[in-house]
């Protein structure tokens, strides 16, 4: 994760993304937490019914339909077959920064358009895609992964500000943990489980790359979790 610090907090300060104007963003509400409220009779069903698909938001935003909830786009991946809650293609995604720390834009924007085929949640071929196609000279593409990537980035930060459990950052992934720290450039020094009220947190114990400040922050993740568990059983 060190090499993909580096690359995001450097093209992050360059791009001037606001972190100041997500910070005071207020927080919706948690889907963790939502999904534990129960509708009964006929609104639980027409509420199931207007839920979109996973594939659908994909295909809306390919189209770029900038009203897309990136939040609900999330949490859709997660409930599908291919979801993993610790990522996929290593491989894959290793050869992208290679190709990108190389300066070989057209292999970098391949490699993310392979993992973003499987994967359209995917912040760091979001990230790689949008700088790639800007060093090619393909702007439309370039501004609409920056505004995947921002999207994505936004709607972790928006469930909280993650200085409490109750203010956790929601995540779908522990990947998104380190994505969202990249992005606040905050080096981990630790992590620690925590269990509280009958949800399961990850205690980030970080430092501010730039004072040293050392701060901790919480995510929740019972979506982890509940995957993990459905992999169990099914594996039993």
């Amino acid at each position: 994760m060190k090499f993909h610090q580096a690359v995001l907090s450097f093209v992050f300060v360059v791009s001037g993304f606001a972190l100041s104007v997500l910070a005071q963003t207020p927080p919706p509400p948690d889907p963790a937490t939502q999904s534990k409220k129960s509708d009964t009779g006929k609104s639980q069903e027409k509420k199931a019914e207007e839920t979109p698909s996973y594939q659908s938001l994909v295909e809306r935003l390919k189209k770029n339909d900038r009203t897309v909830d990136f939040r609900q786009l999330r949490v859709a991946y997660s409930e599908t077959e291919g979801f993993s809650p610790y990522g996929t293609d290593r491989e894959g995604r290793q050869k992208m920064f290679a190709a990108l720390s190389e300066k070989n834009f057209g292999q970098a924007a391949e490699q993310a358009e392979k993992i973003l085929k499987d994967k359209y949640v995917d912040i760091y071929a979001h990230f790689v895609a949008a700088r790639a196609y800007g060093e090619l000279g393909k702007a439309d593409k370039s501004e609409f992964h920056d505004f995947a990537f921002n999207g994505l980035i936004k709607s972790i930060m928006g469930t909280g500000d993650g200085k409490t459990p109750e203010a956790a950052f929601f995540v779908i992934a522990v990947e998104e943990e380190y994505a969202l720290l990249d992005v606040m450039g905050m080096k981990v020094r630790g992590q620690s489980l925590i269990r509280k009220d009958g949800h399961s947190y990850d205690l980030m114990r970080v430092t501010d790359s730039q004072t040293g400040k050392e701060t901790e922050f919480y995510f929740n993740i019972d979506r982890v979790f509940g995957q993990m568990d459905k992999l169990l059983k099914n594996k039993n």
